[in-house]
């Protein structure tokens, strides 16, 4: 699983910090463990007039969390088409 949060300059690669979750099950804990993860890896989020840096670094795990679970959905959805 690669899961990387982009920045402005620079692209932050979390997949080793989320391994121990490989080859199990996707629970609500697992994402949560993926939005903890990728908000953290915001050091100094931009604070600007489209957003506040404290916002955008809560969002940068939220939308991680939730490009995750779509991608699942796909996936599941794809594998039971046959």
């Amino acid at each position: 699983m690669w899961l990387l949060v982009l920045r402005l300059k620079n692209v932050v690669v979390v997949s080793g910090d989320l391994d121990s979750y490989l080859g199990g099950p996707y629970t609500s804990e697992v994402g949560l463990a993926i939005q903890k993860t990728c908000s953290d890896a915001i050091g100094e989020p931009l604070s600007d007039q489209q957003g506040d840096g404290v916002w955008r670094k809560a969002m940068a795990g939220v939308a991680a969390r939730r490009a995750t679970e779509m991608a699942l959905g796909k996936l599941n959805n794809s594998s039971s088409k046959g």
